[in-house]
Formats: structure tokens, sequence, C-alpha cells
């Protein structure tokens, strides 16, 4: 069976947990949630609130599902790379260092420009 990772705070509705295998249960305040568990809320007035090992909090609103799985039971919301990288910023800001010269994003497009836009003056209106 799998690891117990957090217990059923709160309920409003019907929730169910579904395992790995496809199996639901009906949920209840105080019934345990399991690693690799979805979490659904079924109709419209249903909410569940999840208290969990690591001691998050996790809502779920009306409709909605959670897979619980690793990224919901860990303790660190960031990787160890993005918690030296901020680090780095923070440090390099105390030292008074030029913001500008960091390395670009690597996601997204480039910058924004003036390509495609209008200079509208009052003589245009």
């Amino acid at each position: 069976m799998a690891a117990q990772v957090g217990v059923v705070k709160q309920i409003i509705g019907s929730v169910v947990a579904v395992d790995e295998n496809g199996k639901e249960r009906a949920l209840n305040v105080g019934d345990a949630i399991f690693l690799g568990e979805t979490v659904k809320t079924q109709g419209g007035d249903s909410r569940a609130v999840l208290s969990m090992d690591n001691g998050e909090n996790i809502e779920i609103l009306e409709n909605d599902t959670v897979a619980i799985d690793q990224s919901t039971t860990s303790n660190e919301s960031f990787g160890a790379d993005a918690i030296a990288e901020l680090s780095d910023l923070q440090k390099a800001i105390l030292a008074g260092e030029s913001l500008d010269d960091l390395e670009e994003t690597a996601a997204g497009v480039a910058g924004g420009n003036n390509s495609g836009t209008a200079q509208l003056n009052e003589s245009y209106f």
C-alpha cells in the first residue's frame, strides 16, 4: 500500500480519492490521503481541505482534481538550483551590482519593442 501523506481536514459536498488502479473511495473528515491518489471534488458545492504531513494545507475547490504526488508532498517549493540562483541575485543586489548585467531568461520571447504599435497624437482625433 502507498504511504500516507495527509488527512482530510474539511469536506463540503462529495469528494472522492482515486487510487492508481482507478478504484474510488468516498472521503470523510479524518480519512487518510495516500501518495499516488487523485482527490476529486464532485459537484458545484463540493470543497475539501487536506492537511498534509509536510505541514501544508491543500484546498480543493468545486469540480477540481488534485494529484497527490511528490510535488504536493515535498517540503521544497523550489529546487536547489533555483534557490542558489536567488541567493546569488540577493548578494548582487546587496553588493550594489547592476541588475542590467544579468543573464537573459531562457523562457519566453525577447523583450518588447515598438513593432506593431502606432503613435497617436491630438491631431489624429
